[in-house]
């Protein structure tokens, strides 16, 4: 069976028939569906947002059976809305993992502003192979902050049409972190409370880990938060501070440094303000 493909695009700017590769989207590979939704909410980028039908009254993503691809079989990737940096592609991709199969729809993917079309891309889908997936995709603008609507509409072979859309959001662009230590004066083996506050608009990411410095001759120097202690690590986990909101850790004070000042310091990152490494410090003393 011969795939039949046909496109038409606006600023999409890759091919069509290609494997899957996006850093925007979430992956949903055959039944059941829900789960699989549930289940990959998060770490992608693009949060899950429940679909609305145009036409209709049931919610939720396009199912198989509405894009014509045989369920056992067959794969989307579909960003459903949510938070995104400006100026990237959004992905809708449909393919199978072996084999061949009737399709006969005609998918539309578009970007809109209120009632203005921004992008959009479309292909008339025969017959889909294995080799060739569908791809198709629109480019935000480069502004923010900013909101939109992503529509997908599926014309069936008997010229039923059904359409669904989603809410985009582009935050603005503006990173502001910080980090606070209390009590500032603490002695060597106690603890302290560090918060970290995003008053920012744009989500923030971090981890677990955080270094340790003390002043020593006008000059800061590395000192081990662990003691020396060889068998603790780092865990590799990512901790999200939503906009104007905060997390604590608590840590505790090397029993072998010195008295004096000391700061702490932890990495963030903006994804969707493009921001992959901003340090934040927060200053305590040691005394004896």
């Amino acid at each position: 069976m011969a795939a039949a493909v046909a496109a038409a695009c606006g600023s999409c700017t890759r091919t069509h028939a290609s494997s899957i590769a996006t850093a925007f989207a979430t992956h949903l590979h055959g039944p059941p569906l829900q789960p699989v939704l549930d289940t990959l909410r998060w770490p992608f980028p693009g949060r899950w947002q429940p679909a609305v039908r145009l036409q209709g009254v049931e919610s939720g993503p396009p199912s198989f059976e509405d894009l014509g691809v045989p369920r056992g079989r067959g794969w989307m990737v579909l960003p459903l809305g949510g938070t995104h940096a400006p100026g990237v592609e959004l992905e809708f991709e449909i393919g199978l993992d072996r084999g061949a199969a009737k399709v006969n729809r005609r998918f539309s993917w578009s970007l809109c502003d209120g009632d203005d079309l921004l992008d959009s891309c479309e292909a008339s889908v025969g017959a889909l192979r294995s080799s060739e997936p569908l791809r198709l995709c629109v480019r935000l603008p480069d502004r923010a902050p900013a909101s939109y609507r992503l529509i997908l509409k599926v014309t069936s072979e008997a010229r039923f049409a059904e359409s669904f859309v989603w809410p985009v959001e582009v935050p603005e662009q503006r990173v502001e972190a910080r980090l606070v230590a209390q009590p500032a004066r603490v002695r060597r083996g106690e603890t302290f409370t560090a918060t970290l506050h995003n008053d920012g608009s744009a989500e923030i990411i971090t981890g677990v880990d955080f270094a340790l410095e003390r002043l020593a001759d006008g000059r800061w120097e590395d000192i081990d938060p662990f003691d020396g202690d060889e068998d603790v690590v780092w865990a590799a986990v990512g901790l999200l501070v939503s906009p104007r909101g905060s997390r604590e850790f608590q840590v505790q004070v090397p029993r072998m440094t010195r008295p004096g000042p000391h700061r702490m310091i932890k990495t963030v990152a903006a994804e969707t303000a493009e921001l992959s490494e901003l340090r934040v410090v927060a200053e305590f003393e040691v005394t004896e």
